[in-house]
């Protein structure tokens, strides 16, 4: 989801889920409803993702919401950018080489 976010240039917020340690919500914000079908589509193509459960947060939610660094742990959000740009690396790669 992470690196569909970044091809469609969503803001990302995260929200630690209540009562489940480790466990996070992420929030999606798009500049267009084009951008966010677009991010749609491509969760819908990718068997992985094709049965996620997408849910409209809550204003208390929103209101809660901070940016991945300050809500997820600090020394895991590089290595999860830097995995989610490897994805999105590897599905823009032309279909000839592999």
């Amino acid at each position: 989801m992470l690196a569909y976010a970044r091809q469609t240039d969503a803001q990302m917020l995260a929200l630690a889920n209540q009562g489940k340690h480790g466990n996070y919500k992420l929030l999606f914000s798009f500049a267009s409803s084009e951008r966010l079908f677009d991010f749609l589509r491509l969760l819908h193509l990718n068997e992985a993702t094709a049965q996620a459960e997408i849910h409209l947060p809550q204003d208390s939610e929103i209101r809660l919401a901070r940016p991945l660094p300050s809500v997820l742990p600090v020394d895991l959000v590089p290595q999860i950018m830097q995995f989610a740009d490897v994805l999105l690396s590897y599905r823009e790669r032309p279909l000839d080489m592999g």
